[in-house]
């Protein structure tokens, strides 16, 4: 019996804003390179960050196979209002729950975007906020659909999609649950792809679950059931397709070669500092890692006090670092010196040089260190208490106090010397 020929799928990827083209990036490609039709929709146009958006015309550009377009929103819309502050009034209440009391950041970071109304009944006791998670559910049912999204969830040459893939569909309030409806009113199967390690944890609710989704591993298999009420069968543990295009990558510069580009002593080890995007209000890291800095160079093993600092800024708090003054301390560079997301092939490979050629990687970031890992499963990878880290729930607990807790810098060196020696 010979091979069944396979069906060319018309796929429409709805996404938030191009950033999460370089997530899913390896994913659209492997879809396009099998011959199979795959829209972008993104909401933001144009997008917050032209880097983003470069991104994706570049990928649709090298490919006939990949087409780019954005979701409009009339602000005229009568219904924008109460569509919005309803998902996000039940966004809220989530926080609110039990499991969730260790970690007050993610409810005082919800409740900023809520009515104050909506908030003061929701915080009178649980009878009251089962009731009005039945009222705001019952209200955003009856809401009608979004004739502009509706119309948007269409290929580029407006014929209907086979399929709907959405991501992260989980921010707060998330304008995403239109494309989900209206996709479900036509009968088009879709699916959530899970963006990060955090997402099922510390976002919004799903409220609205689709036909498939897409999850890392076990440990966000057992978040869509017991955190979102997801039924088991539709959920597929794929692995995390973000690191897909690190474990093959080679090096484009010899060590010597990036050490001189960056300016740092080629002839010593160097530990690579990792940023993060942390909360809205978080504690200044610059401050943070200066004081970290500051702990490994007084440190009386020369393992690590005689080791090179190399400190990557996340490109979403890069302002941190304006005007950073790092001269204090031999052998510590910013680098690069505009923080930037690895979107492209220079980017990548200057990013991908950073991770490989460090004797371990320290910070915040578990995207960062889970990079690090996927080149080099045995590397030294460290996380805010100094632990060999693979996404603990300590790091879906942090709240921004972390970054200034005493005594936290020194707990970090010594775990990047005791791995060093």
């Amino acid at each position: 019996m010979g091979d069944v020929p396979r069906r060319r799928l018309r796929i429409l990827f709805s996404m938030r804003n191009c950033w999460y083209v370089r997530i899913f990036e390896s994913v659209i490609r492997g879809l396009a390179s099998q011959g199979h039709l795959v829209h972008i929709l993104a909401e933001h146009d144009p997008d917050p960050v032209p880097q983003w958006t470069a991104a994706a015309t570049a990928l649709a550009a090298e490919s006939p196979n990949v087409t780019v377009g954005y979701a409009r929103r009339s602000l005229d819309d009568p219904w924008l209002d109460l569509r919005v502050m309803t998902r996000l009034g039940r966004d809220y209440l989530r926080f609110l729950e039990p499991r969730y009391r260790a970690t007050p950041i993610l409810a005082s970071r919800a409740r900023a975007r809520v009515p104050a109304r909506v908030a003061r009944l929701a915080e009178r006791g649980p009878a009251a906020r089962a009731l009005l998670r039945r009222v705001l559910g019952m209200v955003e049912r009856a809401i009608p659909e979004d004739p502009e999204i509706a119309a948007a969830v269409t290929m580029s040459d407006g014929v209907q999609p086979d399929v709907v893939l959405v991501t992260p569909l989980v921010d707060l309030g998330s304008d995403q649950h239109d494309v989900l409806r209206a996709a479900r009113a036509r009968g088009i199967p879709s699916a959530l792809c899970v963006g990060s390690w955090d997402h099922l944890s510390s976002k919004g609710v799903l409220r609205d679950h689709p036909d498939r989704i897409f999850v890392w591993n076990e440990t966000q298999q057992r978040e869509a059931v017991e955190l979102h009420d997801a039924p088991p069968q539709s959920i597929v543990v794929t692995g995390a397709q973000c690191f897909d295009h690190w474990f093959d990558r080679r090096p484009s510069l010899d060590r010597g070669e990036f050490c001189r580009k960056v300016g740092l002593d080629s002839n010593r080890p160097y530990v690579l500092y990792v940023c993060s995007a942390l909360f809205e209000g978080s504690p200044n890291e610059a401050e943070f890692v200066r004081r970290w800095i500051a702990a490994a160079r007084e440190t009386v093993h020369p393992e690590l006090r005689d080791a090179g600092i190399l400190i990557r800024p996340h490109p979403k708090r890069a302002f941190e670092w304006d005007g950073a003054d790092l001269s204090a301390w031999p052998n510590v560079r910013l680098w690069p010196p505009r923080a930037a997301a690895p979107m492209d092939s220079v980017t990548k490979s200057d990013y991908f040089d950073s991770l490989y050629h460090s004797a371990c990687v320290v910070g915040l970031n578990t995207s960062d260190r889970g990079r690090r890992r996927a080149h080099d499963p045995a590397a030294g990878v460290y996380g805010e208490s100094g632990r060999d880290a693979a996404f603990p729930l300590s790091d879906r607990r942090r709240s921004p106090s972390n970054l200034s807790r005493p005594g936290r810098t020194r707990r970090s060196a010594r775990g990047v010397r005791a791995w060093a020696s």
